[in-house]
């Protein structure tokens, strides 16, 4: 029966590897984070609360016109489209996630989102689009918002080609921002390439009554 037993467990062993003595492997990411967790309370709570550092980015939440223009390459000229988005806090409040429609150089649909890590102290934006676009790795900011204005860096892919980009988002007011993208050239220059121009879209007005008839 021992015999039998012994060849039971080392076939579970062998086929459950986690069924292995662990005690003197290295921790895994879950272990890491678990113990992290119960030593420090003040990091646990950022996992079930919305960073302080969103408040900055409140403002951009709502309906927006879009204006985008494509800048003029040596192969085709300039081109504007007008498209929409509305913007909202979304997964716990933690995220900015912003719908595009019909918002780019060729009018296609496109998904963003911004947001504050609060363990890297880092700023992220992603993009996926309908046509393939998209980012593999978020552009980042670890600066912040310097007054109206939040830079942010990284690779990005457009339709397979890499670019070194630059992206800034500069707020004009309330109703109305940018998102310049830039890419970087010989020489630490940056070069624009891509322009969204947000309006907060205006409200219809409401119906006048009808005039009342005159009296008889």
């Amino acid at each position: 029966m021992k015999t039998a037993a012994a060849v039971l467990t080392l076939g579970l062993t062998a086929v459950f590897p986690c069924l292995r003595a662990i005690a003197d492997d290295p921790p895994t990411v879950l272990e890491r984070v678990q113990r992290k967790f119960a030593e420090n309370e003040d990091i646990r709570k950022l996992a079930t609360s919305q960073p302080e550092a969103l408040a900055a980015a409140g403002w951009m939440t709502g309906a927006w016109d879009a204006v985008v223009k494509t800048y003029a390459t040596k192969i085709e000229g300039e081109k504007v489209e007008k498209g929409t988005r509305t913007t909202r806090f979304e997964l716990g409040g933690r995220w900015l996630v912003s719908r595009n429609k019909g918002a780019g150089p060729i009018g296609e649909d496109a998904v963003e989102i911004l947001g504050f890590d609060p363990y890297q102290r880092t700023w992220r934006w992603q993009f996926f689009s309908s046509v393939g676009r998209g980012t593999n790795a978020a552009l980042v900011s670890a600066q912040g918002w310097d007054g109206s204005r939040l830079t942010l860096a990284g690779t990005f892919y457009i339709w397979g080609e890499s670019a070194d980009v630059a992206l800034r988002l500069v707020k004009m007011g309330d109703d109305e921002y940018y998102e310049i993208f830039e890419e970087k050239q010989p020489g630490d220059a940056r070069r624009p390439f891509l322009e969204y121009h947000y309006t907060r879209t205006k409200a219809p007005a409401a119906a006048k009554p009808a005039p009342k008839p005159p009296a008889k």
